[in-house]
Order: structure tokens, then C-alpha cells, then sequence
């Protein structure tokens, strides 16, 4: 059983424009019904993680700053470099 799906947002997951499509928004919305956590990994900031996580209305852990901080589903900080 898959428990964690973590991806890569540049380049991966965001378009262009730096949104999420809405085929994209389908797949991570079906492994959340499955229970699989998400984690979505980039070099932005926070802030802009942030938007994008809202924007997807999913729960999702985020790693940010290149690997430098790592925040729970809440938004809590767990891990800073």
C-alpha cells in the first residue's frame, strides 16, 4: 500500500503559468480519496507553496527552499536547515 506520494512541482506538476491543471488537480484529489499523504517539493518560497497548496484544497505536507524546511499538513515547521 502507497502511503506518501511526493513530487516535484517546476517542471512536474505546475504548467507554464506556474498553475496546476485541472488533470493534474483529478490525480492528486483520487490518491488523496485512496488515503496516500502528498507532499509537494520545490525551491520556492513557502508563501507561494502556500497559495498553490490552498488552491488545491488537499492537504499536502510541503518541502520548500530546496529541502531547507519541510512543513506538516497544517503549515506547522518541522524541519528548518
Amino acid at each position: 500500500m502507497v502511503r506518501l506520494a511526493a513530487f516535484d512541482m517546476d517542471g512536474t506538476l505546475l504548467l507554464p503559468d506556474h498553475q496546476l491543471g485541472q488533470q493534474t488537480l483529478d490525480s492528486l484529489q483520487a490518491l488523496h480519496l485512496r488515503g496516500v499523504n502528498l507532499a509537494l517539493a520545490t525551491g520556492r518560497h513557502l508563501l507561494e507553496m502556500q497559495i498553490l497548496r490552498e488552491k488545491m484544497t488537499l492537504p499536502a505536507w510541503l518541502i520548500t527552499g530546496n529541502g531547507t524546511r519541510v512543513h506538516d499538513r497544517q503549515g506547522n515547521l518541522i524541519f528548518c536547515a
